[in-house]
């Protein structure tokens, strides 16, 4: 079944990649990002060039209540261990210009207020595999893999002010695509 509106899905039902009704401009990444990213394809790949960490990475502006992010998972290596891990940030990225990007989403972020992320199950961990993710009224972050819903990631979310997604390229994820908009 695919279904184009948010509110009564359930775990295993499809979606359709950029459904949502919102007209915002297209997703892309912030300019202020880990050390370790560079951002290709007009700010739409954000790609780690060494190590493993330092893969920090926002969207370039906030996102709105159900509004699907997709994102593709465009390289992946075996040479690290540990996934990427993905949530948003009440935090305006822009705190970070001129200072010190921390290295991780989990737990340097994540155990402060303002940030939930964590990490994507191993097993999707895929080159190719596309997430998707939306936040909805209630705070509840929904993700799914390939269009097929997968249920609630994260609970407890702020919506109270403006959330941008927020992307950790870490471990064996190389490179992420926001796709759609």
């Amino acid at each position: 079944m695919v279904v184009n509106s948010f509110a009564d899905l359930d775990e295993g039902m499809m979606i359709n990649q950029g459904t949502s009704t919102s007209r915002q401009p297209q997703l892309g990444f912030h300019s202020i990002h880990g050390q370790n990213l560079i951002l290709q394809a007009n700010t739409r790949i954000a790609r780690r060039k060494e190590s493993f960490c330092k893969g920090l990475a926002f969207s370039n502006r906030p996102i709105g209540i159900d509004e699907i992010v997709c994102l593709r998972l465009t390289e992946v290596t075996m040479n690290w261990s540990g996934v990427m891990r993905f949530g948003v940030t009440s935090v305006n990225p822009e705190v970070y210009r001129g200072g010190t990007i921390p290295k991780f989403a989990c737990p340097d972020l994540t155990n402060k207020d303002g940030y939930w992320a964590k990490a994507v199950p191993e097993r999707y961990s895929v080159e190719g595999n596309m997430i998707h993710f939306y936040v909805t009224e209630a705070g509840e972050l929904f993700y799914g893999i390939n269009g097929v819903q997968k249920g609630i990631f994260l609970t407890n979310i702020n919506v109270d002010t403006p959330l941008w997604a927020m992307v950790d390229i870490y471990g064996n994820s190389v490179a992420v695509e926001f796709v759609g908009g």
